[in-house]
């Protein structure tokens, strides 16, 4: 089925949905807390170190979100920061000590990698950080240790078909993976390069395989006919992440 995806049209959206994804999370550790609260053992806190990675993942989803939506890259650092704060002091039954380090082996910096501009069709946004949390009485000690990788990614594949002298009738293929699964988009938008001016396309038409892939199509005008098309996709996905990717299209 045919249809046209909404594009993301406001920063004051971006931003109230990052500031209620971060209500979230807060609320998410906050019910951790209480639930530690009730745990007379140090098994118990074990048990709830997954839960507090959770609330680490949706810390790391919405600081991602904000880097590649226009925000600072700072914030995965500083988000976790609070976040950590507010779990270590409010454990009560055992000494809670949560350790955690931002990837920063290449091609990560920071815990963060972004790159949408390889030229190939393959754009990449990521976070990556290790966590160590460690929970200790008189008598017991539980450890977990674990790498959290969030990434979403878009490959684009692209035809074009020169219609006339100055018309190109565009298509591409386009497939959205979230820590290499399939997933959907919230919306798509697309542009292409004419004599070094960014066209934007405000009615492509799209069609949604439910499976993580896309087709799309349009019309582009440019100034003379064949030689390469430059084309931009840019892919919101399902967790407020931004992802782009840029590829040149041959005539079919």
């Amino acid at each position: 089925m045919n249809r046209s995806l909404k594009r993301n049209r406001s920063g004051q959206v971006l931003v109230i949905s990052a500031l209620l994804v971060a209500i979230i999370l807060l609320s998410t550790a906050a019910y951790v807390v209480e639930v530690e609260k009730n745990v007379p053992t140090i098994s118990g806190e074990k048990h709830v170190f997954f839960g507090h990675l959770e609330a680490f993942r949706n810390a790391m989803i919405s600081a991602l979100a904000n880097a590649t939506n226009g925000g600072s890259h700072e914030s995965l650092a500083s988000d976790l920061a609070d976040l950590q704060t507010f779990i270590t002091s409010h454990s009560y039954e055992a000494m809670l000590t949560v350790n955690y380090s931002l990837c920063k082996t290449a091609p990560y910096a920071d815990g963060l990698w972004i790159d949408w501009n390889s030229g190939e069709g393959q754009g990449i946004s990521s976070a990556c950080v290790s966590f160590h949390l460690s929970s200790q009485s008189a008598t017991e000690k539980a450890e977990l240790y674990q790498t959290v990788n969030l990434t979403t990614s878009l490959n684009v594949s692209c035809k074009c078909i020169q219609l006339n002298e100055t018309t190109k009738q565009v298509n591409l293929n386009l497939m959205i993976k979230n820590e290499d699964k399939p997933a959907l988009a919230q919306s798509l938008a697309f542009s292409y390069q004419n004599d070094g001016e960014w066209i934007t396309v405000y009615s492509p038409v799209i069609e949604d395989f439910g499976n993580g892939a896309y087709a799309a199509s349009f019309f582009a005008q440019t100034n003379e006919a064949g030689g390469l098309l430059h084309i931009s996709v840019r892919c919101l996905d399902r967790r407020g992440i931004m992802v782009g990717a840029e590829v040149q299209c041959n005539d079919a």
